[in-house]
């Protein structure tokens, strides 16, 4: 769908995520954020993103069980628009999603650097607005108050990894894990975000396989050496079983020991 900048006035929704890709605004009215590329040379891959975030949403939504989505998300994309601005004589693109909320008193969303055993580090400056980046040990602190079970989210999470690796079959490159709250702020989840580096495996995806474990742990987000670890990979190995992609799944995960070479991944730092 294209239409013309003035149409679409997106300066009047607030600015609650800032970044390299652009700017995420809250349209309360709407009840969703919008996520637009003012970059035009990124437009296309922001189109690609919402294409593959569609392709997760709907592996999320036939394969995972009910009684599980409680515990991690992904979030329906909708409303993709390509607009122009006839002054600038360019092109941005945007789409619109559910909002994840943070934790109350505090107005970033907490990013889940599982794979760190203790880490605190905030991204909030006029440039940008990322999140509160929290390792094993403060996601542990700060989910005691919530009557949730933090083992039975990242099994739930090696089960989701499972399913868009070899049921969606993505590559689930640079893919981040956030933690919040929908809009009944009940009770947290996992949310799995930012698709824009996320493309479709080729057949011939085994032959790259240290590539798809290299994707995996570019960031801390898989809680390789923590308390995490084993409910992950008990979590993927359960899911590949009943993909039947047992001894695919164990190889992904040898060759992930093996890239690790023992050592934790290099957070971002700010």
């Amino acid at each position: 769908m294209k239409t013309n900048l003035n149409d679409l006035n997106i300066s009047r929704y607030p600015v609650i995520g800032k970044g390299g890709f652009g700017t995420i605004h809250w349209d309360q009215k709407e009840g969703c954020v919008i996520k637009v590329t003012r970059n035009p040379v990124h437009c296309g891959q922001t189109k690609d993103e919402y294409e593959m975030q569609s392709v997760a949403f709907e592996s999320y939504a036939d394969n995972l069980p009910s009684n599980l989505k409680r515990y991690v998300k992904v979030l329906r994309p909708s409303k993709f628009v390509e607009y122009s601005s006839t002054s600038a004589k360019t092109r941005y693109c945007q789409f619109s999603m559910p909002r994840i909320f943070p934790f109350p008193g505090d107005n970033l969303i907490v990013q889940a650097y599982l794979g760190m055993p203790t880490w605190n580090s905030r991204s909030d400056t006029k440039d940008e607005k990322r999140g509160l980046y929290l390792g094993w040990e403060e996601i542990v602190n700060l989910l005691r108050p919530y009557r949730v079970d933090l083992q039975e989210m990242v099994f739930v999470l090696g089960r989701m990894y499972a399913i868009l690796f070899f049921e969606a079959r993505l590559n689930i490159a640079d893919v981040e894990i956030v933690l919040g709250f929908l809009k009944n702020k009940v009770n947290p989840s996992f949310f799995i975000i930012d698709f824009n580096q996320v493309r479709k495996n080729s057949r011939k995806w085994r032959s790259k396989l240290d590539q798809h474990v290299r994707n995996l742990i570019d960031e801390p987000y898989v809680p390789y050496l923590t308390p995490g670890w084993k409910f992950w990979k008990e979590g993927f190995l359960f899911q590949s079983l009943s993909l039947g992609k047992y001894e695919d799944a164990e190889k992904v995960l040898v060759s992930f020991e093996d890239e690790y070479h023992h050592e934790p991944p290099l957070p971002l730092t700010f």
